[in-house]
């Protein structure tokens, strides 16, 4: 439901980031944090640590 069938979503990011941003209810939020993790390469625990540190 997040990715609506036909989105393209980063092919930068594995599926264990995805997992990651569908962990977050706000859509916002994952709007924030994909392009962020694709554009400064963050592996899952980083991104798992700006997550929970709200960046």
């Amino acid at each position: 439901m997040a990715y609506p069938k036909g989105a393209k979503p980063s092919h930068l990011l594995s599926w264990a980031h995805f997992v990651e941003l569908l962990k977050l209810d706000a859509p916002l939020e994952r709007s924030f944090y994909e392009p962020q993790a694709t554009r400064d390469k963050w592996p899952v625990p980083e991104l798992q640590m700006q997550m929970e540190s709200f960046l």
